[in-house]
């Protein structure tokens, strides 16, 4: 697919999302401007989780007697008419809480969960959020939300607030981050400028944690795996990459020719000299690094276990399937008066049983109604948390497809019977012990 393909011609307005995605990954900004739908790739379902829990959690919310003197801007509405619902409402303070407020200009655009009238003759901008506590960028988001509402109220109130998952209130002071949320503001708009013909003046692409449940994982990944990029060397920050690239070092295979003398005079101190070493030879070895010391005796002697109907969710589990020697087998679950029986045979109490994801949520439910104690390991855990790799997705199988061709990215996860993802896991659990083994060494 050539460039102008990919992206559009126009970037699209200015969002209380570009915030959190600038303050995460400058390329990801710029991709909420121009990336195409053709090219974003589907929410992970831990995700998607998230969100539903996310819209229920704000619909209890807007229920509650609280916020009885309400007005909802209904999204059944058409874009002209929630921005004139909205306006006039705003001005006519006839409501104590405005929910869904839609704010659009010429270049930005916003949806505020709440707007509050106040003693002061206006409104301020509330945001539900279903998380434990406040971090930085939903504090820019009401911020971004506060400015669209100041420009049809004339009025611009430095306070908001934000009501977390525990249903607590937490006031915000907008001059606690006015000069973090001028400046994200002016490195957007200075995005927003660079069009997809001036490709190369785009950030680059950067590999980290939170790329796994970017939308534009797809593109980034495929990028950073075919430069070899210094970002794939996990104990690289930023601020070392832009350092060894002003002196003509752009990938880490120009970075292994490159000698350790001239290395500690940009700065890199000894440790950091043997971290890079090493990952290199991981590279090298076509391994992938970890981010934590992982123990490789934690992943031997490891029995695969996968579930049948674990797809679509909420069927009832019939069989537990598990690999031993090499060989398939399967333990019926009996279900009778209302009890649960899973008969697992003696010789495999005494290992550590590995799931995958969903697979170990449900069989985790399996052991609390059955009364079973045996030991387990999620490996999506483990490669959530240990594993620095470009990832695509990281569902089982497009983590066995990655391990097994790094050069294979696909937008769509496929769904495989029980036999299929044991196999897959089986393969993963030895992977992600070799590359243990090798960063051990």
């Amino acid at each position: 697919m050539e460039t102008i393909n990919k992206y559009r011609d126009t970037p699209k307005l200015t969002k209380a999302g570009h915030f959190s995605a600038y303050l995460v990954c400058p390329r990801r900004a710029w991709n909420e401007y121009y990336g195409q739908k053709s090219i974003k790739a589907e929410d992970p379902a831990y995700l998607k989780s998230l969100f539903s829990e996310g819209n229920r959690f704000e619909k209890k919310v807007y229920s509650k007697n609280l916020f009885a003197d309400s007005v909802t801007i209904s999204q059944r509405l058409n874009e002209t008419e929630r921005i004139k619902k909205t306006n006039d409402e705003i001005k006519s303070k006839k409501h104590k809480y405005i929910f869904q407020a839609y704010f659009k200009t010429a270049d930005k655009i916003g949806i505020a969960d709440i707007l509050e009238r106040t003693e002061e003759g206006g409104y301020c901008v509330g945001d539900i959020k279903a998380s434990k506590e406040v971090s930085i960028s939903y504090t820019l988001q009401i911020m971004w939300y506060n400015e669209l509402l100041s420009d049809i109220q004339n009025k611009n109130f430095n306070n908001g607030f934000i009501i977390l998952g525990n249903e607590e209130r937490v006031d915000i002071n907008y001059d606690l981050c006015r000069s973090l949320y001028e400046r994200t503001k002016s490195e957007l708009y200075k995005l927003k400028e660079i069009t997809p013909s001036e490709i190369s003046r785009v950030p680059k692409s950067h590999l980290c944690r939170n790329c796994y449940s970017c939308p534009w994982r797809i593109e980034c990944m495929r990028e950073i795996q075919s430069n070899s990029d210094l970002s794939l060397i996990e104990s690289l920050s930023r601020k070392k990459i832009s350092l060894l690239n002003q002196h003509g070092i752009q990938s880490w295979k120009v970075l292994n020719g490159f000698p350790d003398e001239k290395l500690s005079e940009l700065g890199f101190n000894e440790d950091e000299l043997l971290n890079i070493r090493k990952s290199i030879t991981l590279l090298e070895n076509d391994l992938f690094i970890l981010r934590e010391k992982l123990s490789y005796s934690a992943l031997s002697d490891l029995i695969p276990i996968s579930l049948d109907n674990i797809h679509p969710y909420g069927q009832e589990i019939k069989k537990v399937y598990y690999l031993e020697d090499s060989k398939i087998n399967a333990v019926d679950i009996k279900r009778n008066d209302g009890i649960t029986l899973m008969d697992i045979p003696d010789r495999l109490k005494m290992h550590k049983l590995a799931l995958y994801g969903t697979d170990y949520t449900e069989f985790k439910r399996l052991l609390r109604l059955t009364g079973n104690r045996l030991k387990t390991i999620d490996m999506f855990s483990v490669i959530e948390q240990f594993v620095h790799a470009p990832f695509y997705n990281i569902d089982l199988i497009s983590v066995d497809q990655f391990i097994k061709n790094k050069n294979i990215f696909s937008k769509k996860t496929k769904i495989l019977p029980p036999e299929s993802r044991l196999l897959a896991l089986n393969n993963v659990i030895k992977y992600i012990s070799k590359c243990a083994s090798y960063q051990q060494n």
